[in-house]
Order: structure tokens, then C-alpha cells, then sequence
């Protein structure tokens, strides 16, 4: 396999981690191994929309994976408050509407239902989240919007059906 290039046979399976600040999007094949791996940042100097735009704009690559079977993004939380939540749901639905455009397979997982999948419960912390994808996959990740994306790219590749599905 060539890290980051897909071969014809394999399926790709990708985990968006969506964030004003930090975007994370993971593509695994089916065997759990990362293609790839992204974290898009951006700043409070810039408009929402041109943030917006910057993250929407780093997506532009998921349309044309070869073998891609189905993309997971993390749902919005719906304990934020104050102006966070109208930037969140903005940016959520932004990326929506371009998979659905796009005619790409695509669910919403709830935050609780990502963290149960990962840590057995729906309520556990981001270190928590860093160190059980450490203990089930063995694998090390220094940023939790990697780490979450991972774990919805994991979770699409075992076919977890526990949100609403898209087409």
C-alpha cells in the first residue's frame, strides 16, 4: 500500500472534525490504516467567513477519492453557548450541504455517541479520548480534532449506525 495514494482496491473511509479553530479530517483504508491526515486552522483575525471558506476550500480533495465509502462528521454540541453556536452550526451545515451536493455518502455522529465508541462512555474528556484511541488502535495523536476524526473514520469503517444518515 502507498501511504496517502489509494490503490483501486481499496475502500476509503474519512472522519471530519469540524472546528472554527481546528478542523480535523482523517482517510483510513479498510484495514484502519491513515491515507492521510489534515488539521486546518484558523484565526480570529480573519472573518467567519473567510474562515468558513478556508475549511470548506481543504474538503475540495474528498470528491475525488477513488473507492471513497462513506465520510463521518462529528455533530454539533449542543451544550455550547453564545456566539460559538450560530459559527458552529454555520460551519456544520456549510459542510452539508457540499457533501450533499457533491452526492457524497455521508452521517452525523453525535460528540456522545463518538466518545462512547471510543471511551465506552458518553461523556469522557479529550485526554481521555487521546488515550483510549492509544489503548484500541495503538495509535499516538498530539491533537484532539485528529484524534476525534480518527475515531469517526473509524467508526465509518465498522459501520457504526449510530446517528442519522445522509445521501
Amino acid at each position: 500500500m502507498n501511504k496517502g495514494i489509494p490503490t483501486k482496491k481499496e475502500m476509503v473511509f474519512v472522519g471530519i472534525d469540524h472546528s472554527m479553530t481546528g478542523t480535523g479530517i482523517v482517510l483510513i483504508d479498510q484495514d484502519g490504516n491513515i491515507l492521510e491526515q489534515k488539521l486546518i486552522k484558523t484565526t480570529h483575525e480573519d472573518s467567519d467567513e473567510k474562515r468558513m471558506i478556508t475549511i470548506l476550500d481543504s474538503l475540495a480533495f474528498i470528491p475525488k477519492i477513488i473507492r471513497l465509502k462513506s465520510v463521518y462528521i462529528e455533530g454539533p454540541s449542543y451544550a455550547s453557548q453564545g456566539q460559538a453556536v450560530l459559527q458552529m452550526g454555520a460551519l456544520h451545515y456549510l459542510i452539508r450541504i457540499f457533501l450533499f451536493r457533491k452526492k457524497i455518502n455521508y452521517k452525523i455522529i453525535a460528540p456522545g455517541s463518538l466518545k462512547k465508541f471510543i471511551c465506552g462512555n458518553g461523556n469522557a474528556k479529550k485526554e481521555h479520548m487521546l488515550l483510549n484511541i492509544y489503548k484500541k488502535w495503538n495509535i499516538e495523536f498530539h491533537d484532539n480534532n485528529i484524534a476525534d476524526a480518527y475515531g469517526l473514520a473509524m467508526m465509518a469503517l465498522t459501520g457504526e449506525t449510530t446517528d442519522e444518515k445522509h445521501k
